[in-house]
């Protein structure tokens, strides 16, 4: 699941819903409200500067042993605002994962794990449009994803050969960055200068009985606070 802080509330993801603890302590089922139809959990989200909340949820029941060879139920993209609207921005994402917006907050890249990672231009109104493919990782799928201060594009591999790939701006692969690892599943930057990249991954192919592990190393390029 995934969490967020936003206007004074947290937001909690997961299986199956979002939900919106406001300050008296009361859980609310934000997309039974919004959209009204099944809709089977939040796997990634990130934040604007207004304290909204953009995310995805699946289409499907990932828990119920979908066979990812076949084409399965798209799902969409949603933002909610303080205090707890519900709007649809856009459809079509069939394995929902990592969201971040470009420095200039024109951009968000939201990686779908079926197909690579997608962009939408982001209108003055905070709706997008344009959705579009930006890029495709060399091996494996696309999961979670910060962006840095130049704009680039992070990656996280899952299912693949063990690595964190950067896009730069324009598409283009710029770095893979090699993680003991086979299927790292999100990665961010943090400390005080913002370059310690995080990696965390569902298995350790150095030491078998750690399973999931959280790995760090140094960037160059400082990461995109992330409001």
């Amino acid at each position: 699941g995934t969490a967020a802080k936003a206007g004074g509330a947290r937001i909690g993801g997961g299986k199956p819903r979002a939900c919106w603890a406001e300050k008296r302590g009361k859980w609310r089922d934000l997309l039974a409200e919004g959209e009204g139809k099944p809709l089977f959990g939040i796997n990634d989200l990130t934040t604007d500067d207004l304290g909204s909340v953009w995310f995805g949820p699946f289409g499907f029941d990932i828990h119920a042993g979908f066979d990812f060879k076949t084409k399965p139920p798209a799902g969409a993209l949603f933002r909610i605002d303080p205090p707890g609207k519900v709007t649809k921005l856009a459809e079509g994402v069939e394995v929902t994962n990592g969201l971040g917006f470009s420095p200039d907050r024109k951009l968000l890249y939201h990686c779908d794990s079926q197909s690579g990672v997608w962009v939408y231009d982001v209108r003055p109104d905070r709706t997008v449009s344009e959705r579009r493919l930006f890029a495709k990782v060399p091996e494996g799928a696309p999961d979670g994803m910060p962006v840095d201060a130049e704009g680039g594009v992070w990656v996280a591999v899952v299912m693949g050969p063990g690595e964190v790939v950067r896009f730069k701006p324009d598409g283009t692969l710029d770095r893979r960055v090699k993680v003991p690892a086979k299927s790292v599943t999100s990665v961010a930057f943090g400390g005080s200068d913002m370059r310690d990249l995080y990696a965390v991954t569902v298995n350790n192919t150095n030491d078998r009985a750690l399973k999931g592990t959280v790995f760090r190393t140094r960037s160059d390029i400082p990461g995109l606070p992330v409001p």
